[in-house]
């Protein structure tokens, strides 16, 4: 049945019609014709306003050509359009989901550019009856990476639907190009031939935006691959709950600082911000493109905005540490201080981070958190979120604490009875006679020394050598202090002596019952350590019981605690 029988269908012979012009010159199956994409050196800048001369910036990149009717089509200020890296990548991914149940392997070690091509000449013409939803932050380029796939399956001759605007969609194929109105009432009485038309050759591009809230059902009922791009919100992905067919998600990644110095050049006069300002915004804030163009230049007007929502934030985390409310619900929470990553080794899963430990610092200082009690009320609001890596800033506090030098009072823990699989160290009970030593880090050239009295207010200390390790992994130990590496399965850090071979062991905890970490004790042992003083962290007012298995516990020299009044130097 041909399209323009189907009532509330209109053909388009516009010459004036961006569209048109694009179908007609491109969407014909010819091989001659004007590039559409073109590489072209990148713009720079240069003296004061130049970024940093460690940011590697390439020397050309592909941009999409935009025409004035092109730009006034798509609604765009841009003269054209990056092709990102990842804008290809992505649609390899996709193009394979609409073949095949799931995502490809992802590898991460790839280096370099990713070499522009376009993927449905060698693609398979049916697709399944599935649909991909493209999420990721706000104001990183979704509609733009819509706009490409549209254009590189036109050049490629396959049929299309794009729909951008909530009363007019078009339809691409052989026959021409299609516009409907879907509130159109004929239109509506005629969903029938509609679904008939519309073979599985044929993907759905949708747009969601502040028009287009979601999927249409009447879309959603075709047998076409659907492709929709929308920001993380409930609102938008709903619609997959009464959608028959599989769905998967797909996280984009964000800008890097390059392709946000290339991109600078293809804004308009106005928005051309300076390559210096974009590094400077991009240290501190959520690499947002359209945040960074419009703001780089005027950061303290930024600044003002992101105060508020660190405000507002800052209220509903006050309520969750008060107990007042559940749980840090992250779609509600402002896109200018938390930014939406995919997870590393699963795209169609998201990863939410506070981008900076400038924000994190802001966001800490505005709840003032100073004690460890505090940071760790924060740390499980984070944790409790399995789609949350914010903790990690929280435990670098507490690291900084100890490695940048100073004086701490530890008390001798108790060593109970061995029983038949471990042996419980306790805090000294209320009352019992207590002695105190003091570890000093960073004094007098040296890492650790354990004394008997006070230093004299005043003295100086020193920061220790710090170091980074990941569980597992063989390395030679040497003096200073040993952090985990962010993911790691303990936060616990320690100070290597080795002269001694002796390891002390900062175990941090808030709960009153908590094993030691088997893995780091026995990695430690690996690693050549022939002794342990275990230090453990915790704040005011909690008695610890620590149990270490019966096999562990003739590495311990010396088992000690450290109350932590303060996360703060």
């Amino acid at each position: 049945m041909p399209f323009d029988s189907i009532p509330g269908v209109i053909q388009v012979a516009d010459t004036d019609c961006a569209l048109f012009i694009l179908w007609t010159k491109y969407g014909k199956w010819e091989s001659e014709g004007p590039k559409v994409f073109t590489e072209r050196a990148v713009q720079r800048q240069d003296g004061h306003l130049r970024a940093s001369a460690g940011v590697d910036v390439p020397d050309s990149c592909t941009v999409l050509q935009l025409s004035d009717k092109d730009r006034a089509e798509y609604g765009l200020s841009v003269s054209d359009i990056l092709i990102r890296d990842d804008y290809l990548k992505s649609l390899c991914d996709i193009c394979h989901l609409s073949t095949q149940p799931v995502l490809p392997p992802q590898n991460n070690t790839v280096e370099g550019p990713i070499r522009f091509y376009n993927p449905f000449f060698d693609n398979e013409v049916q697709s399944k009856e599935c649909a991909v939803t493209v999420l990721g932050h706000p104001g990183i380029g979704k509609s733009l990476w819509l706009i490409v796939v549209l254009v590189l399956r036109i050049l490629a001759g396959y049929p299309t639907i794009y729909y951008s605007s909530s009363n007019i969609l078009y339809i691409f194929n052989a026959d021409g190009l299609y516009r409907v109105d879907p509130t159109n009432l004929e239109f509506k009485r005629a969903r029938a031939p509609f679904y008939k038309a519309i073979s599985p050759q044929y993907w759905c591009l949708v747009d969601c935006n502040r028009d287009v809230v979601d999927v249409p059902f009447f879309l959603s009922r075709t047998r076409a691959f659907i492709v929709q791009t929308a920001s993380p919100r409930s609102e938008r992905i709903d619609w997959v709950k009464k959608y028959q067919s599989t769905s998967t998600r797909y996280f984009t990644k964000n800008w890097t600082l390059p392709e946000l110095i290339i991109g600078r050049a293809l804004q308009p006069p106005e928005r051309q911000c300076s390559e210096q300002h974009l590094e400077v915004f991009y240290s501190r804030y959520a690499p947002s493109a359209r945040m960074a163009y419009a703001y780089a230049d005027n950061m303290d007007d930024y600044e003002q905005i992101v105060d508020r929502e660190i405000y507002r934030l800052t209220f509903e985390i006050g309520e969750i540490l008060s107990g007042s409310a559940e749980a840090l619900q992250v779609e509600h929470v402002s896109h200018h201080i938390l930014l939406v990553n995919p997870q590393q080794s699963n795209r169609s899963d998201q990863l939410i981070t506070i981008p900076s430990h400038y924000l994190y610092n802001k966001i800490r200082d505005r709840l003032h958190i100073h004690t460890l009690e505090e940071a760790a009320r924060l740390y499980q609001i984070f944790v409790r979120n399995p789609y949350t890596r914010s903790a990690d800033y929280i435990l670098d506090d507490i690291h900084d604490l100890f490695c940048n030098g100073g004086e701490w009072r530890l008390v001798p823990m108790t060593k109970n009875k061995s029983g038949p699989v471990n042996t419980h160290f306790k805090s000294p009970t209320r009352g019992s006679l207590m002695r105190s030593w003091y570890m000093r880090l960073g004094y007098k050239g040296e890492h650790l020394t354990i004394a008997r009295c006070r230093l004299a207010q005043g003295a100086v200390f020193t920061p220790l050598a710090h170091h980074r390790f990941l569980l597992g992994q063989n390395i030679g130990l040497e003096d200073g202090y040993y952090q985990p590496a962010p993911g790691q399965p303990t936060f616990d850090g320690f100070i290597y002596d080795p002269g001694t071979q002796t390891a002390t062991m900062l175990h941090m905890t808030v709960a009153t019952h908590h094993d030691v970490k088997v893995r780091v004790m026995e990695w430690l042992m690996s690693q050549g350590v022939k002794r342990i003083r275990l230090v453990a962290v915790k704040p005011p007012n909690t008695l610890l019981d620590l149990p270490v298995p019966n096999n562990l516990t003739p590495l311990i020299m010396d088992s000690l605690e450290l109350v932590l009044e303060s996360v703060q130097s």
